[in-house]
């Protein structure tokens, strides 16, 4: 009988765990974007329009920033400079 209890009580809890993880989860798709977050979702989809371009440009691109680091370089400025595209 105290066997049945604990056993009972061991399923109400992980009812109880599984029902506040799935109203977490739904909260959390259901927020309203800010918005923070329609800027970041814009400037995500211009970085990445932004790399397609810079890769289907045959000539040798790169950009450096104000301290000279490479911020892009595209394959073709690879293959002039012998440098990996991804390293440099």
């Amino acid at each position: 009988m105290t066997y049945m209890l604990i056993i009972a009580g061991v399923f109400a809890v992980i009812a109880v765990v599984v029902v506040l993880m799935l109203q977490k989860r739904g909260h959390k798709s259901t927020r309203p974007k800010g918005p923070e977050h329609v800027l970041a979702s814009n400037l995500r989809d211009e970085k990445q329009k932004s790399e397609i371009i810079l890769k289907a440009i045959e000539d040798g691109v790169f950009l450096l920033d104000d301290q000279k680091i490479f911020q892009a370089f595209n394959p073709a400025a690879g293959v002039i400079t012998g440098w990996n595209p991804q390293e440099a």
